[in-house]
């Protein structure tokens, strides 16, 4: 277990977008539609199981970098902040441009950055921004750099496809079982997220403010969703990459996960659950948030959801929760509220931001 207390640390801008092509589940159902009548799989059943309805999908070949970059400069646009203020360039895709260099920089290089701006990758799965955020954090904390821009842009577009060829290729190879490992993967949806995290000093008015975090690992569960290459989106002649999810054993452990991560954020910060305005789980599916809450002993009303319409976006969906859901919300200052990351591993991440 990591604890951390932050007291200058801020989000002086962020941004989300997730532009693409709108695909609903019953498109995704009607294309598989000889696996589900050879399994004798009612229809409505990912929608029903999931609780996404829609999701974003990129062009295959877009390069994870041009979303990071757009949703950068978005947030770049909204800063007060000189880029020369910028010591780093933290990207934290799953998903990347290629092997190497990494994506941050082609990101680095999209912004126009100078060259004192450090720029490198840190992935984690589905949690890497989240360790952004920690790591940018920290940095901003120790006086090491006055701001650090935290970065993502996922296209599993790759896996989508490759999955959606194996499974119809021969649709009476797999078993039911074998054939729910796979759905998972058709929730998953294109997105990208940027946060410029800065120290209090550089703020021109009212930020959130990144109170605090604690981070576990509990690597005994590190078979429960593996993903079977490490692809690069622009890569010529890529290994086919497969993802493949214990979604059941997984559920059962990441909410036992988010009790105890959420009980040691409480008496870290000593907030309680009834003073929090909203949290921001990562956006799996109605079957993990609504049994993170059931176990955490949280109202379901504080849950920001944006999985119904943009499905599972990988790392980019912690923090498009955090950008639409303060949106919507409204937050006065001084609301409270909790991230409540997860990446396969099994890790976990939640923060606590004061707004």
């Amino acid at each position: 277990m990591a604890l951390f207390r932050f007291h200058s640390v801020a989000i002086e801008a962020w941004a989300f977008q997730a532009t693409g092509s709108v695909v609903s589940s019953a498109e995704i159902e009607d294309k598989l539609a000889p696996v589900f009548e050879h399994l004798r799989i009612p229809s409505g059943t990912l929608e029903r199981l999931s609780g996404v309805n829609t999701r974003r999908w990129w062009p295959i070949s877009q390069a994870p970098s041009v979303g990071a970059a757009a949703a950068a400069k978005e947030a770049l646009d909204n800063s007060g902040v000189p880029l020369e203020k910028i010591g780093m360039l933290i990207s934290c895709s799953v998903c990347r441009d290629h092997f190497e260099p990494a994506t941050a920089c082609h990101v680095h290089r999209s912004l126009g950055l100078p060259s004192t701006t450090v720029a490198f990758d840190v992935t984690n799965a589905c949690l890497g921004f989240s360790n952004g955020l920690i790591l940018a954090s920290q940095l901003v904390e120790s006086g090491a750099l006055e701001a650090v821009l935290v970065v993502t842009g996922e296209n599993p577009g790759l896996v989508i496809d490759n999955t959606t060829k194996l499974l119809l290729d021969n649709p009476g190879r797999f078993t039911r079982d074998e054939f729910i490992s796979f759905l998972p993967t058709f929730t998953l949806g294109c997105g990208a997220a940027a946060f410029l995290v800065c120290h209090e000093k550089l703020l021109r008015e009212r930020r959130p403010r990144i109170r605090g975090s604690v981070a576990f690992t509990q690597s005994e569960h590190d078979q429960l969703c593996r993903g079977n290459v490490d692809f690069a989106v622009l890569e010529d002649n890529p290994i086919p990459p497969i993802m493949h999810t214990q979604a059941s054993t997984l559920i059962s452990a990441a909410v036992n996960l988010a009790r105890t991560s959420w009980q040691e954020l409480s008496r870290l910060l000593e907030w309680t659950a009834d003073e929090m305005a909203a949290f921001f789980p990562h956006q799996i599916g109605k079957q993990v948030n609504n049994s993170f809450f059931e176990f955490m002993g949280v109202a379901t009303d504080k849950d920001v959801k944006v999985y119904p319409e943009y499905g599972n976006m990988v790392s980019a969906a912690l923090p498009a929760a955090v950008v639409l859901g303060a949106k919507t919300l409204s937050l006065p200052p001084g609301s409270k509220a909790c991230t409540l990351g997860f990446g396969s591993g099994l890790n976990s991440i939640f923060l606590g931001i004061e707004f």
